[in-house]
């Protein structure tokens, strides 16, 4: 899916740097500084344009070095911690995040890792369970908890 996604994000960042280069050029050579429209407006669009698709390619290449050379092991399902999210005019929903903790059993050092929010309590699921977790070796405060297992509405 991200092989799809490559020539939008390479069209967003090209139209981030040609923003800002005809931003820069109108600073430079025109007298008219006013407005938004105007080229504080095209370098700020620009700036905007090409730091999305840089996150998003950050996150995209974090979350596969992860997954290719993180340590996966099974945490122990501790609770479901709710949060109350108010989303304006629809009003407010809850969140889910799940809490898991693994025992490295050769150095015997805790380890607690905390889910994404999912929009389902996932607790009837998990109780009693274990969870995927993966994180890197030499920083363990780098992880993913996997909640791919929980049926769609739940994860």
């Amino acid at each position: 899916m991200g092989c799809l996604l490559l020539p939008f994000w390479v069209l967003f960042a090209v139209t981030g740097v040609w923003c800002v280069v005809t931003g820069l050029l109108d600073i430079f050579y025109s007298s008219d500084l006013s407005g938004i429209g105007g080229p504080v407006g095209k370098i700020f669009a620009g700036a905007v344009l090409i730091a999305v698709p840089l996150f998003v390619l950050v996150t995209v290449r974090r979350k596969a070095w992860l997954n290719r050379n993180g340590r996966r092991v099974q945490a122990d399902f501790v609770r479901v911690v709710a949060r109350e999210v108010d989303s304006g005019e629809d009003g407010c929903y809850t969140a889910y995040r799940v809490i898991c903790k693994w025992v490295n059993p050769e150095t015997n050092q805790k380890y607690l890792f905390k889910s994404g929010y999912c929009y389902a309590d996932p607790t009837d699921w998990l109780s009693g369970k274990t969870v995927e977790v993966v994180f890197d070796p030499s920083n363990p405060k780098r992880y993913r908890v996997d909640l791919s297992s929980l049926p769609p509405k739940a994860g």
